[in-house]
Order: C-alpha cells, then structure tokens, then sequence
C-alpha cells in the first residue's frame, strides 16, 4: 500500500483475511485499501468488523467516520470521530486529522 499499489496491496490483505477473519489489523489494513479505491461499503463493512474486534481503539471509528464523511453522511461521520477521539490513543497519526475533520464538522 505505502508504495503505491493499491491492488496489488488488495490482493495481499485478502489473502491474509482468508487465513485470518479475525485478525484486527488485516481488517483495517484492507478497510483503509477499500476506501482508497472509493469501495466504500467493503471499507464500512471491514471497519466496522474492526469495531467488533477490538472496540477500544479508535483507528476503526476514525476511518469509518471518514467513509462516512466520503458518502455524505455526515451525522454518522460525526459520530464515529466523536468515538474515535474519546478512544484514542492521542499520538496516533490519524488522531490530528480526525479532530480536525470532528469540528469541521461539528459546525455544519
């Protein structure tokens, strides 16, 4: 994925997904790889499998908040960056952007 080959990067967590269905970061890991091809509902889908894994990090609430926010659905967005920044952990690097984009939103 860091190299810039998004399907290639697809084809990789699939397969770790097959092995693994449960594996919290082959979930986030594919989820982000979705919602950067615009394969939204596989991202939520991956997400929100994240949430139900390990519900205590914020990384899952964040990025569904930013499909959410990709699909218009700005209350949902809200939510999830609300959980996200209540969860944390605060030195993430998506932690800065996810309050960015919860008060932007916040004053819609």
């Amino acid at each position: 994925m860091e190299e810039g080959n998004l399907n290639k990067a697809k084809e990789y967590s699939e397969y770790s997904l097959n092995y693994d269905p449960n594996f919290f970061t082959a979930n986030i890991i594919s989820g982000i790889i979705n919602f950067k091809l615009k394969n939204f509902e596989t991202a939520l889908k991956l997400f929100e499998k994240g949430k139900s894994l390990i519900p205590f990090n914020g990384i899952s609430y964040y990025y569904a908040g930013r499909t959410y926010e990709e699909k218009k659905n700005f209350n949902l967005a809200l939510k999830n960056y609300e959980k996200a920044l209540e969860l944390g952990p605060k030195n993430e690097p998506w932690y800065k952007d996810c309050y960015y984009r919860y008060n932007k939103l916040k004053r819609l």
